[in-house]
């Protein structure tokens, strides 16, 4: 779920403030990759059964802000009787992200073989993180009139952190990149309402 304020200086140039929340819904949370690698980790050998950790993480929060520039519009005919005006949006900004960190593991005191239930989704030893990330992102509004657009966006956000540390024992010092892709669609309403484009054609 989010929500998007965006001042408009011109038809084409805004300033954004986006903010967005996913539920952690823990184990939930999890596809069932992660079985299948910790499962396969745990009857490898003797050796990896106790060290093994597949480690997991999850931006719960996020709030953006930055420009969007609208250089590309149109209109678009839908089956021959309703013009839609559109327009093409770019985005570039700055975000915090808030994350959680997990680490799943074979559950050995209660796996349960039959429902394929054997993850034990633990904290990791940093259970949250803030992140400063850059965000990338662009867009299209389909406007249904002067007061309101259906908006459609994707944005990522860049940022540093460890690489996946599978053995608790073995400390991880290097760091890579990684991204927050998010796609969404919703409802955008114009206050005061929008004047009419002008076409030269």
């Amino acid at each position: 779920a989010g929500a998007v304020i965006a001042y408009h200086f011109t038809e084409v140039l805004a300033t954004e403030s986006q903010l967005t929340y996913s539920p952690d819904s823990k184990e939930a949370d999890l596809k069932g990759l992660t079985s299948v690698l910790i499962d396969r980790a745990y009857n490898a050998s003797a050796n990896s059964q106790a060290n093994f950790q597949q480690p997991l993480d999850k931006v719960v929060m996020s709030g953006a802000f930055g420009v969007s520039w609208s250089p590309v519009y149109g209109k678009i005919n839908l089956v021959g009787e309703k013009v839609l005006n559109f327009d093409l949006a770019g985005f570039v900004g700055v975000a915090l992200l808030s994350k959680k960190n997990y680490n799943a593991k074979y559950d050995v005191a209660g796996a349960d073989i039959e429902t394929g239930d054997i993850v034990l989704l633990e904290p990791a030893s940093t259970p949250t993180e803030i992140k400063v990330a850059p965000v990338l992102g662009i867009g299209m509004n389909f406007f249904l009139n002067q007061t309101m657009a259906l908006k459609f966006d994707a944005r990522s956000s860049l940022f540093v952190d460890n690489k996946p540390q599978y053995d608790p024992n073995v400390p991880v010092s290097q760091q890579r990149l990684y991204t927050n892709f998010i796609t969404s669609l919703g409802l955008a309403f114009y206050f005061p309402n929008m004047k009419p484009r002008l076409y030269n054609f």
